[in-house]
């Protein structure tokens, strides 16, 4: 699991972070312009759109399993991020876009 410092928000936890906040690490990771309120701009959502979601793991080497998204620092450091609910899907786009939103909190 995930070790974050004191002062780092907890990424593997449901209620640490809204949808917004972490859509907006999960853009800052894979460098993706992300503009919520601008109407003119496609609504990017990978928590929502499996294309999205699927794009966002391979920009980010994130290796994906069913409700399940694994990514590896370059010294080996192993970061997994769960969801086990009932849709599957849904908690596997979950799951990848924590993955992706922690990955821009240790940058």
């Amino acid at each position: 699991m995930l070790t974050l410092s004191p002062s780092s928000r907890d990424f593997n936890r449901e209620d640490a972070m809204t949808d917004r906040e972490l859509l907006e690490l999960a853009a800052k990771a894979a460098d993706i312009g992300y503009e919520p309120d601008n109407p003119n701009v496609w609504p990017w959502n990978p928590l929502e759109d499996n294309g999205a979601a699927l794009q966002l793991a391979v920009a980010l080497k994130i290796h994906v399993s069913p409700m399940i998204a694994t990514w590896w620092e370059q010294d080996g450091t192993e970061h997994k991020f769960e969801n086990d609910g009932s849709e599957p899907l849904a908690d596997t786009r979950r799951a990848i876009v924590r993955a992706a939103a922690a990955m821009a909190g240790q940058g």
